[in-house]
């Protein structure tokens, strides 16, 4: 089971309290389905568990979802869809191919630092586990969605090959694309799920440092331009004002790093 520390530090919050402020909604109730599978795991997911947590009557919550599987479908395909709007913000066509990956880098930064509760399920849903008790209609639009997310990986990777910005031989591009999707998502997941090793090492800025780490990868590739040819720090910041304004202040973000 994956969780958040600093998620399971606040689960025993009056999570009664919070909910029934407002009138119960889907949108409601999927946001205490997510908090009890990122703080509980997904085995704990019952109609009875969770309307204990929200301090609603079982029959309440059947008014809203059918069943556990039900729940855990909707859940499970709202974390993806939020994933998949952030990327769809990124314009397709920047102005290079290593431009364009970056801009989908700090996508997922985004969702991972703003959507702290999302991202910690989304990284179970890349495990058989959680994925192997969905419905077989949730798990194929689940499917739907991640694979458009590497159908984009892909053609980021083609025109960096076809216009020459990257060399490739067609043979190892399968190797190539696997480790760099593990390298652009790797070291972001460690940071924001709170792995002992980003502990370990004592980095003084872990986000800042899977960044970097994404780009020394990217010129271990001889991806073009490198790093020292471009400034990829200020395209961030270019990205976060262009795409993703509303999230500055959520990544305590305001001023040109």
């Amino acid at each position: 089971m994956f969780t958040l520390n600093a998620l399971m530090s606040n689960s025993n919050k009056s999570l009664t309290t919070d909910f029934r402020r407002s009138r119960l909604n889907i949108d409601i109730l999927l946001d205490a389905a997510l908090n009890l599978i990122v703080t509980e795991g997904y085995h704990r997911l019952t109609i009875e568990r969770l309307a204990q947590r929200m301090g609603y009557s079982r029959t309440t919550l059947y008014k809203q979802v059918e069943s556990s599987e039900e729940l855990l479908g909707k859940v499970a395909l709202r974390t993806a869809e939020r994933l998949d709007y952030l990327l769809e913000r990124i314009p397709r066509k920047q102005q290079g191919s290593r431009a364009e990956l970056w801009a989908l880098v700090v996508a997922y930064e985004v969702y991972a630092r703003c959507n702290s509760e999302d991202f910690a399920l989304h990284v179970m849903l890349g495990l058989p586990g959680l994925r192997t008790v969905l419905a077989d209609k949730d798990l194929e639009a689940l499917n739907a969605l991640r694979q458009k997310g590497l159908d984009r990986l892909t053609k980021v990777f083609e025109r960096a090959v076809k216009s020459g910005e990257i060399d490739c031989d067609a043979s190892s591009s399968g190797e190539l694309l696997a480790g760099l999707y593990a390298a652009t998502t790797g070291f972001l997941n460690q940071v924001a799920l709170g792995h002992a090793s980003i502990h370990y090492f004592k980095l003084e800025n872990p986000w800042r440092s899977a960044l970097r780490s994404v780009n020394t990868y990217l010129n271990g590739l001889d991806w073009r331009p490198e790093s020292h040819e471009f400034d990829y720090v200020q395209l961030r910041w270019q990205i976060l004002v262009e795409c993703f304004p509303e999230k500055l202040r959520e990544l305590g973000e305001n001023q040109v790093p």
